[in-house]
């Protein structure tokens, strides 16, 4: 017990350090266009707007299920989140380009099917920002936050397979997808 605390305990102080930039607090990392963030920074966010967005989507169509005033619900969410997830998305790869040495109007060039997103990827992702200061602010230091994404995914990809697990066998469907009791094979 006290090697999982431990554990725990590195894992959440890694996640935390990794977020907590001196130079930039929260509110302005994600909602700011200013600025530039490291390589790591950057996967950290992107990993953690991905497990919200297969989280929410989760919420979302659990509650659509609920009937016209679910579906209803459901929209709401799904149009409240997804304009805070552009507008974060959007932040954070302008930082990037912004660390690389470019404009934040290079965002625009994800929009371009396919190529442009693997562009996107390659140089937001991939390649390593400008060393010193350049007309975008301050070199934003060692890429700290690697060993954070590593423990981020660990952790996401844990919450979702414990979400499939328990959703699979404590909803009732009425429809007899999953009854919520096991049979004698252990299947539900």
């Amino acid at each position: 017990r006290t090697q999982i605390q431990a554990n725990l305990n590195e894992s959440s102080l890694a996640i935390r350090s990794a977020m907590a930039d001196p130079t930039m607090p929260l509110r302005k990392l994600l909602f700011s266009f200013t600025g530039r963030i490291a390589r790591g920074t950057f996967w950290i966010i992107w990993l953690s707007l991905t497990m919200a967005s297969l989280i929410v989507g989760l919420l979302i169509g659990t509650i659509s299920n609920a009937g016209n005033t679910g579906r209803a619900v459901g929209l709401v969410i799904y149009v409240l989140y997804l304009a805070a997830i552009v507008w974060v998305g959007l932040a954070i790869q302008v930082k990037r380009w912004h660390d690389i040495g470019y404009s934040g109007w290079m965002v625009f060039i994800g929009f371009i099917p396919i190529i442009g997103t693997l562009i996107s990827l390659v140089y937001l992702g991939f390649i390593k920002g400008a060393p010193r200061r350049n007309k975008y602010g301050a070199d934003p230091g060692p890429s700290r936050s690697w060993p954070a994404v590593g423990y981020l995914l660990y952790y996401s990809i844990a919450a979702i397979v414990m979400w499939v697990v328990f959703s699979r066998a404590l909803l009732d469907r009425p429809d007899g997808i999953a009854t919520g009791v096991l049979n004698n094979y252990g299947d539900l």
